[in-house]
């Protein structure tokens, strides 16, 4: 996302991460203007930026992803923050390019608990919601999400049986 969008990935070392202090030094200092992360990292260190009062003028988009955030953590963060740059949750699994749904909506349509909703398919991203059977389910009906689209991988590399139990042909035209 960043570099198809002509912006410099700034990857912070390992360490760099995990220490609060460290992880704001390398926003602050680099002017970061978007941050992707984990809600594990995500919430302690913007704890920490509120405990201390810390500058993020930079930044410009906060993005949870690559794990489920709970609608309380979430909630924090958009009363914190939301006046100040935007907060977005993102999912997707690596099979489809990481980040194939975002959710972004007003405060007031968040769930009263549990975790953040995926949001709306992105991008080039198709969402299903299928039967043991791959046929559509009717809204509301529990059934399993596949993923279709251009940002789909065509399978495992050197792994046909896991390619063959996870990835599908898709039953429904595309366009």
């Amino acid at each position: 996302r960043t570099l198809y969008n002509g912006g410099t990935m700034v990857i912070c070392p390992k360490d760099d991460r995990i220490d609060p202090a460290r992880l704001h030094y390398w926003i602050s200092e680099e002017k970061i203007t978007i941050f992707e992360s984990t809600p594990a990292l995500i919430i302690p260190f913007m704890d920490y930026v509120a405990e201390h009062g810390l500058d993020m003028s930079s930044m410009e988009l906060l993005i949870t992803s690559s794990d489920s955030c709970s609608v309380t953590d979430y909630r924090v963060l958009q009363e914190r923050f939301g006046g100040q740059f935007r907060i977005i949750n993102a999912y997707g699994v690596t099979e489809a390019a990481i980040d194939s749904s975002l959710y972004d909506e007003p405060l007031v349509k968040l769930p009263e608990s549990g975790n953040v909703p995926i949001g709306k398919a992105a991008l080039n991203a198709k969402f299903y919601i299928v039967d043991a059977h791959l046929n559509p389910v009717p809204v509301g009906v529990l059934g399993e999400l596949c993923i279709g689209g251009i940002g789909v991988a065509r399978g495992y590399l050197n792994r046909p049986e896991l390619t063959e139990e996870k990835f599908v042909d898709s039953p429904f035209v595309e366009g």
